[in-house]
């Protein structure tokens, strides 16, 4: 089964604050796919992932049995023991239990790895919704966005994360619904307004 993961920092505080701790991040991401208790096993399998300064969002595929549950506690641990140590504060990092919703159909697969690539517009270009920048323009920033798996596919990485076109198509498919999504909250706002996140989420 395949799920929305995600969570937010502490009254929206930042929860990375600088590369080394996107990286650790990202690291934790790769490492934590496999269970402590068996390193050969895959509880999960990361198929989407955005990282912002406060917030991160996953699609998630569960492997094993509440394999999410424990990729998401050591996760989450293992990141905030760093975090904390790093910045030298105590106490919770992100906003209580993480959030998941589980995803129903295939076209909400594809809407929500467009969502989850189009996120990162907030962080780089926070007006792009009535900014002057083309549609096209904010495409090309969010594939050199650093911290999400759009620029791993963009640029073919042979990491934890690569495309399946069995579930999202190929790039290039990929790539016309994210210009699509921008184009169409661009022109929602013009008419007053529009739901951030898709349905259920």
């Amino acid at each position: 089964m395949f799920y929305h993961v995600y969570s937010r920092g502490v009254d929206k505080r930042p929860t990375f604050q600088s590369s080394k701790e996107f990286k650790r991040f990202h690291k934790q991401l790769d490492e934590f796919r496999f269970e402590k208790s068996d390193p050969t096993l895959q509880s999960v399998q990361v198929h989407c992932y955005a990282l912002l300064n406060n917030h991160f969002h996953l699609l998630v595929e569960e492997l094993v049995p509440d394999g999410i549950s424990r990729f998401m506690q050591r996760l989450g641990t293992g990141y905030t023991l760093f975090f904390n140590k790093r910045n030298e504060r105590n106490g919770p990092l992100f906003s209580g239990t993480y959030k998941r919703k589980l995803i129903t159909s295939e076209e909400y697969l594809s809407h929500l790895a467009v969502y989850l690539h189009a996120n990162p517009l907030s962080l780089i270009s926070p007006n792009w919704r009535t900014a002057k920048d083309s549609a096209q323009d904010l495409i090309n920033k969010l594939c050199h966005y650093q911290w999400s798996s759009l620029r791993d596919w963009v640029n073919s990485f042979n990491g934890f994360c690569p495309l399946d076109t069995t579930l999202f198509g190929s790039l290039e498919n990929h790539l016309e619904l994210l210009h699509g999504y921008v184009i169409g909250c661009r022109m929602l706002q013009l008419n007053g307004g529009f739901e951030v996140e898709p349905p259920l989420c």
